[in-house]
């Protein structure tokens, strides 16, 4: 597994929504291989940090992320990429 951290300096919600929805990317499409993703608003923007089974599952998300964040009008930044160690899952809520 791998852990995936993306630090999106200026990124508003609103921008993250669009590229979502741009890639086809929402609680009943989830991508083959995403076992956790969570975005979280900062001060600068958002982080978001994502769990993947392995780094090709991840790639292959990329394939249809990376259009939708130029389609959007935002600069793609490398992530900064992982191996997991350990994961420790509770309970499960879906949140806005």
């Amino acid at each position: 597994m791998i852990t995936v951290i993306s630090e999106l300096d200026s990124v508003t919600s609103k921008q993250y929504d669009e590229v979502c929805r741009l890639a086809n990317f929402s609680e009943s499409n989830v991508p083959d291989g995403l076992v956790f993703h969570c975005a979280s608003p900062t001060d600068r923007g958002l982080v978001i940090v994502d769990v993947w089974e392995n780094e090709d599952k991840f790639g292959k998300f990329r394939e249809r992320l990376n259009p939708a964040i130029s389609q959007a009008g935002m600069t793609h930044k490398e992530p900064k990429i992982y191996r997991t160690y350990k994961t420790i899952q509770g309970k499960v809520l879906a949140t806005r």
